[in-house]
């Protein structure tokens, strides 16, 4: 079956549309955590995830040469 112009063109204006909403519902339902995470993990600040919220502490170790053994 063969699509007339009118039919691509409301194909393309829908998905330009609907393609953001459905990527901004990804975006939230990625960041959610479940239940077991503590609340203030799970609550996010005005404007962010709660992602936004973890921190990990992070250290630069020079000599290597005890972690290649």
């Amino acid at each position: 079956m063969q699509a007339t112009l009118k039919q691509l063109i409301s194909v393309r204006f829908g998905l330009a549309r609907d393609t953001p909403a459905y990527l901004r519902d990804v975006a939230a339902r990625a960041s959610e955590l479940p239940k077991h995470f503590p609340q203030h993990l799970r609550s996010p600040d005005a404007g962010g995830t709660p992602f936004d919220t973890v921190r990990q502490m992070v250290q630069l170790v020079q000599d290597r040469s005890a972690f290649e053994r």
